[in-house]
C-alpha cells in the first residue's frame, strides 16, 4: 500500500463577513494498482492560530524598531552633545586660567558658554521628546480643539522672537475650523515650524499660517510660508531625517539642534498626517500638514420618528458640542456619510430598505468601519445578533431603554477611536 499526505492552509470569508484561517489535512492510502482505498481528512479553525502569529510577528517589528532607535539615540548622543561640552569646557578653562583676559574678553566667553548650553539643553529636550514618542511613552490624548486657538497661542508665545527680527507673524486661520488632535504635541509641531520659518526668514519679512481643505475629507492642510532664504532642493529630503540631523543658522545666527523636524513629522504621523515641504532657494519655503479634522456631526440612523428625536434631545445633552442629524435606513446613512463622514453613527438594527446588520457590513465593503465608530442602539436585540455585530467590529450594542450613564461613556469611548483608527490606516 501507498500513503500520499497533503496539508493545506486557506482563509476564507465566513457568511458575516469575517476571515476564518482553515488547516485541511488529507491522507490518501492507495493500493498496489494504485486504486484509491481510503481517504481521511481533518479541518481545523486555525483563526487564532494565525492571529498569534501576526501578532508575534508585530511584536518582533516592534522590538526591532526600539533597538533601532536605541541605536540612533545612542549615535546622536555621542556625537552632537561631545560638540557644545567641549566648547563648554574649553571656554571655562580659559576663563579660569588666563588672568590676562580682558573684561570684554570675558563677556564674549560666557556668552560662548551659554549659547552652548542653551544649544544643548534644545537638544537633549529634542531627543527626550523624540524618544518617548518612538517607544510609545508619550500620553496620546486627541480632544476636539479649535485651530485657531493654538495657532494665536503658539504666535504669542514667539512674539518676542520675531519682534526681536521686526518680522510680523499674522494667521489667515479662522474660527470655523477644528481638529482632533492631543493639544500638547500639536503646540509643539506649531511651536517648532513658526519658530523655524522665524529663524530663517530676514528682518522686516513676514510669516502666515493658512489653513483649506485636503484631498481627505477627514483632514485640513496647514501651511506655513516664509519669506527667507529658502533651502537648496539637494537638502529637502533630509529635512526630517533623524540620522542626517540636517541643520543651518539662522539669518541672524541662531542655532538649532537639527532634530525639531524629525519631532514634528513624527508627531504629525502619530495623528495620520503627513507634512512635506515647497521651497525655492533664496525665496522662501512653505511647510504643509495635514491634521485629522473634527467632525462636529453624530449621525443617527433609524426608523422610528419617535426614538430619532429623542436619542437627538439626548445626544445633545451628553455631547453639546457636537450637532445631531437623522436619517431613516442605512441607505440614506451610506449617502451622507459618503458627502461627508460624521464623528459617529448611531444605528437602530430593525429598520426596513436595510436594516442596522447589513448596514454596517456596507461600511466594511467601503473600508469606511475601520476609521468610523458605529454604535447599535436597537428596540430589540437578540444575545446572537448582537454576538454577530460583535465579529464585525462594532463594541457597543444597547438595547432601548438605554442605561444613560453606560451609553455616555461608550460615545466618549467611540468618539475617541475615530481619530486613534484613523492614526493606524
Amino acid at each position: 500500500r501507498f500513503q500520499l499526505s497533503s496539508e493545506m492552509e486557506i482563509r476564507i470569508i465566513n457568511k458575516e463577513g469575517g476571515a476564518v484561517w482553515i488547516r485541511n489535512k488529507v491522507k490518501i492510502i492507495r493500493d498496489e494498482a494504485g486504486k484509491i482505498k481510503k481517504i481521511y481528512g481533518l479541518v481545523s479553525d486555525i483563526t487564532l492560530k494565525k492571529k498569534a502569529e501576526e501578532e508575534l510577528k508585530k511584536s518582533t517589528e516592534n522590538l526591532l524598531k526600539l533597538n533601532e532607535t536605541k541605536d540612533r539615540f545612542i549615535s546622536i548622543i555621542s556625537h552632537d552633545l561631545r560638540t557644545p561640552f567641549s566648547s563648554i569646557l574649553g571656554f571655562t578653562e580659559l576663563l579660569s586660567g588666563d588672568e590676562t583676559l580682558s573684561k570684554a574678553e570675558r563677556l564674549q566667553y560666557i556668552n560662548f558658554i551659554k549659547e552652548s548650553s542653551n544649544s544643548m539643553l534644545s537638544l537633549v529636550n529634542s531627543l527626550l521628546d523624540w524618544t518617548r514618542l518612538q517607544t510609545g511613552r508619550v500620553k496620546f490624548e486627541p480632544q476636539k480643539i479649535q485651530a485657531k486657538t493654538i495657532i494665536e497661542k503658539s504666535i504669542n508665545s514667539l512674539s518676542g522672537m520675531s519682534y526681536q527680527k521686526g518680522i510680523t507673524v499674522g494667521s489667515a486661520v479662522g474660527n470655523k475650523h477644528f481638529i482632533f488632535v492631543d493639544k500638547n504635541l500639536i503646540d509643539q509641531v506649531f511651536n517648532n515650524l513658526l519658530s523655524n520659518a522665524i529663524k530663517f526668514t530676514n528682518k522686516d519679512d513676514n510669516v502666515t499660517v493658512f489653513v483649506k481643505p485636503s484631498g481627505s475629507v477627514r483632514f485640513l492642510e496647514f501651511s506655513i510660508k516664509d519669506t527667507g532664504r529658502g533651502i537648496k532642493q539637494e537638502n529637502i529630503d533630509k529635512l526630517f531625517s533623524v540620522d542626517t540631523k540636517f541643520t543651518s543658522d539662522g539669518t541672524s545666527g541662531e542655532k538649532g539642534s537639527g532634530l525639531g523636524l524629525s519631532l514634528v513629522k513624527d508627531i504629525i504621523e502619530k495623528h495620520g498626517g503627513q507634512i512635506w515641504v515647497e521651497s525655492e532657494y533664496g525665496k522662501g519655503s512653505e511647510f504643509k500638514f495635514t491634521l485629522p479634522t473634527a467632525s462636529a456631526n453624530i449621525l443617527i440612523v433609524d426608523d422610528n420618528k419617535t426614538d430619532r428625536l429623542l436619542y437627538s434631545k439626548i445626544l445633545k445633552n451628553i455631547t453639546p458640542e457636537y450637532s445631531v442629524e437623522v436619517v431613516s435606513n442605512g441607505k440614506e446613512a451610506l449617502e451622507k456619510i459618503s458627502i461627508s463622514p460624521p464623528a459617529l453613527v448611531i444605528t437602530e438594527h430593525q429598520m426596513p430598505e436595510m436594516n442596522g446588520y447589513e448596514f454596517v457590513k456596507e461600511l466594511i465593503k467601503s473600508n469606511l468601519i475601520s476609521t468610523l465608530p458605529v454604535m447599535v442602539l436597537s428596540r430589540k436585540i437578540e444575545r446572537n445578533v448582537a454576538q454577530d455585530y460583535l465579529e464585525l467590529g462594532i463594541e457597543f450594542v444597547f438595547q432601548k431603554p438605554v442605561n444613560l450613564q453606560s451609553f455616555k461613556k461608550s460615545i466618549e469611548k467611540s468618539l475617541r477611536k475615530g481619530i486613534i483608527a484613523n492614526n493606524f490606516r
